[in-house]
């Protein structure tokens, strides 16, 4: 059928081509909700949302009861930041289909839109996982739901469940880097960077074109913030001996802050060699980033000096020159965007 190879080509992202088709088809029969209902989608594919509201709008009326095109239409409106619209035609879709769990899944996502649904959005969201368990995008949607909730709340229970959700979601489509990207910005949010890292890691290398450049800006990120923890690190130690105190506090300061570079590095080693391969795509792409990974190597070799048993105060001085340097070096990109 026509139709279905105007479906196929869309699942290929050749929407021109499949426009082009749907137009043929559309003047041939103009008054065919199936065909109306794929103009609107043809049109939501190429972010054309006033055509599709129009198209949705048009085949909802030419097939009344049917949820397909409220669901379009929903999904039309959201874009268009027309958030309480979209919910009222999601709810539609899904009293005309209530079998259909994309009809729940749209339904959870326009209501996650608005600022005091996310209850129903919850309950809409576990029906649509309870409707199709193996289907990643029901599981995908719970774990937007908590990583909100997760980040509005700082909730570590939250952020659990999102990345269960996640594992579930990539279990059943483990090439998404999508996925990837959401699984590691969790990861990080949990407090562990190595584990991101790989999995951001994994994730450009998968889909180096398309989730690519998201990925790689979150690489750059996760660098960044661990690179400005390593500085204060290095800099607190080194401020230690500076304020006079017993040679041994200097020494246990300094042992701390290789052992945490130490710990992190090995972790992110053991996240395989795809995130080792991340972090220098990364890293090679910023001369901020080079020029506070050579200061905290220096900063940390003075730390080293320091540690032997006649204490070295130039060494100290230049661990905290160091530990400032990358501080500021990480803060810099910041500063400059106000």
């Amino acid at each position: 059928m026509d139709a279905d190879r105007v479906r196929h080509l869309l699942s290929l992202g050749r929407d021109e081509l499949a426009a082009q088709e749907c137009a043929r088809l559309l003047a041939a029969r103009p008054d065919d909700p199936d065909v109306v209902v794929l103009a609107a989608a043809v049109a939501l594919a190429q972010e054309r949302d006033s055509d599709a509201i129009d198209f949705a709008r048009r085949a909802a009326s030419l097939a009344p009861g049917n949820d397909v095109p409220l669901r379009v239409l929903a999904e039309a409106l959201g874009r268009q930041r027309r958030y309480p619209e979209a919910a009222h035609a999601a709810y539609q879709a899904v009293c005309f289909g209530p079998e259909d769990w994309r009809n729940h899944l749209s339904y959870s996502q326009r209501l996650a839109e608005l600022p005091d649904a996310q209850d129903l959005a919850w309950a809409a969201g576990r029906q649509a996982v309870r409707l199709a368990p193996d289907e990643w995008q029901t599981h995908a949607q719970i774990a937007g739901l908590a990583m909100d909730e997760g980040r509005r709340f700082r909730s570590e229970e939250h952020l659990a469940i999102a990345e269960s959700a996640l594992g579930h979601a990539l279990q059943l489509d483990p090439d998404n880097a999508a996925l990837m990207n959401d699984l590691a910005l969790v990861q990080m949010a949990r407090a562990d960077p190595a584990a991101g890292l790989g999995t951001l890691g994994w994730g450009m290398q998968t889909d180096p074109s398309g989730a690519g450049p998201a990925i790689r800006s979150n690489i750059q990120a996760a660098v960044t913030n661990a690179l400005m923890r390593l500085g204060w690190v290095i800099t607190l130690a080194a401020f230690v001996p500076l304020l006079g105190l017993a040679v041994p506090v200097s020494v246990v300061s300094a042992v701390a802050a290789i052992g945490y570079t130490v710990l992190v590095c090995r972790r992110v080693q053991l996240q395989g060699s795809s995130a080792e391969r991340a972090l220098v795509v990364v890293v090679r792409a910023s001369r901020l980033l080079q020029a506070a990974v050579v200061l905290a190597v220096v900063g940390l070799v003075g730390l080293v000096v320091a540690c032997l048993p006649s204490l070295s105060v130039p060494a100290v001085v230049i661990a905290e020159l160091s530990g400032i340097g990358v501080l500021a070096l990480t803060m810099l990109p910041s500063a400059a965007r106000g």
